[in-house]
């Protein structure tokens, strides 16, 4: 008997681990918040003369990655951002740590130039992301523990010259480490300081996952 339960007992774990489906991510299923990606970052700002939004360094980028990412959580935040993020993800709750550990171990060189401020190169170049390398990065992910779907926004690019950002909108299987739906989008910028102007864009892709997402099922 013993052995028998524990064999129902594998047999239900591992039915939980891969109960998540795509078409889940279109139900009422709550979802968990799992930030931005910006990990493959590349930072764009071909422009001579600098300003308040366009001129940063690597250290200022990673202070802002988790800020961008726990904007939507956080209880001082603005109410539009905590709203938009419960849209999205059907009331799912946030779980953040697992892209801000990503972006902290990340060694990726997010500008091309000498002075590591600004892109001189062909501004097109910044969507450079494909579907087959983000199932690779997800496969490699470490979820914390966490189960069923997660969503979040791997940025591919943030682009000062055409005053927009391109991220993966991506959902994902947080048991089997897996690609459910992803697609990619632009999202246009907008504020007055580096911290303003970016997160505008972020909350404006937030807001198109909710009120679009149906279109992608």
């Amino acid at each position: 008997m013993k052995h028998i339960a524990l064999l129902l007992i594998t047999m239900f774990v591992a039915a939980e681990a891969h109960a998540q489906t795509r078409d889940d991510i279109f139900s009422e299923t709550p979802i968990t918040w799992l930030g931005l990606d910006c990990s493959q970052l590349k930072y764009i700002n071909s422009k001579t003369k600098t300003d308040d939004t366009g001129d940063v360094s690597t250290p200022v980028l990673f202070y802002y990655f988790q800020k961008w990412s726990n904007m939507f959580v956080g209880p001082s935040e603005r109410e539009d951002m905590q709203k938009a993020r419960l849209v999205a993800t059907h009331g799912g709750q946030p779980g953040t740590e697992v892209t801000n550990k990503i972006n902290y171990n990340s060694v990726k060189q997010h500008f091309s130039d000498k002075d590591n401020k600004r892109f001189r190169g062909n501004i097109s170049e910044y969507q450079l992301l494909t579907e087959k390398q983000i199932a690779s990065l997800v496969a490699k992910y470490d979820f914390n523990h966490k189960k069923g779907i997660g969503l979040l926004f791997f940025v591919e690019g943030m682009n000062k010259d055409k005053g927009e950002t391109s991220m993966w909108v991506t959902f994902v299987n947080m048991s089997n480490k897996t690609v459910l739906l992803s697609k990619r989008i632009t999202a246009p910028a907008g504020g007055n300081t580096v911290d303003d102007y970016w997160a505008k864009s972020f909350y404006n892709a937030m807001a198109l996952v909710g009120e679009h997402m149906g279109e992608w099922q």
